[in-house]
Order: structure tokens, then sequence, then C-alpha cells
């Protein structure tokens, strides 16, 4: 027996059933993960609309859903969707409530709306869970800047 066309299930007996809902996994995992690594190929080469197809299919098999969700929501960015970029950063933080990558995400939406205090909100938690410097450091920039026009408009 074939899943997918991928794998041998051994059939034994009574196992079989467990070995073909073993195998189905394995096939969705595979698959979520080639979907994964293809829309973060998509985005990287600037091709938004095929990287969010890529990553729905993701989302769609289950894999890796808070970088899948975060991974569309930075494509939808990039097109100017920010409402909708702000819904899967949202996606993203309720799997993990901790995820800087995320936070990131939605702040910089949130600054191309005018949200500055969100933005302020979303760039603090950045420096307050990631340890990563290519996150930290332009969160901090952008922290900065931020706070530094609102001292200059204080009445």
């Amino acid at each position: 027996m074939k899943c997918h066309g991928q794998f041998s299930i051994p059939t034994v007996g009574r196992y079989t059933a467990l070995c073909f809902l073993l195998c189905l996994t394995g096939c969705t995992q595979l698959a979520g993960r080639y979907y994964y690594k293809a829309g973060e190929k998509l985005y990287f080469a600037e091709k938004y609309s095929e990287a969010i197809a890529a990553c729905d299919k993701s989302i769609e098999y289950g894999y890796q859903l808070q970088e899948s969700y975060a991974m569309r929501g930075l494509a939808h960015y990039n097109r100017g969707e920010y409402d909708l970029s702000i819904a899967d950063n949202n996606q993203a933080l309720r799997i993990n409530p901790k995820y800087a990558a995320a936070y990131n995400g939605r702040g910089l939406a949130y600054y191309r709306k005018g949200e500055f205090d969100k933005t302020i909100t979303d760039m603090e938690k950045v420096l307050e869970y990631s340890t990563d410097r290519q996150l930290r450091e332009p969160a901090a920039k952008v922290l900065q800047g931020l706070k530094a026009r609102s001292q200059s408009q204080a009445p």
C-alpha cells in the first residue's frame, strides 16, 4: 500500500490502519514543510502573492503555524495589506504569545497605519522576548524614533 505515492505502508494485520495513519501524518508534515520552505523562498524573491499562497497551504497542513502565519503576515505587509498582516500576526501570537517575530511584523504594520502607540507596545515586546540582534536592533531604532517624536510633540 502506498501513501500519496511516496511511502510504502507495511500491511501487518490489525496494525495496517495505524500504519496508514502514521504515514498520513508523515506525509502531511512533509507537504507542510515543502510549502513552508517554498513560501520562504518566494518571500525572499519578493513574489509575495505566491508566498501567501504557499503559506496558505503550509497552514492548511498545520506546519509550523506560528512561523507560517508570521511569514504570510510579512508578505501581506509588503503588498501594503496592513490589516491582513496584523490579522496573521495576531494568529501567530495566539499560538505563541512570546513570538517576537510576530510582534515585529505586527508593529511594522501598525507603524504604516499610523498607530504609533500600538507600534511602541509591539516593539517593546520584541525587545522583551527576542535575543536575535536582527530583530532587536531595528525594533530599538523604531522605538527610539517614536519616543523622540512623541517627546517633541508634547505640549
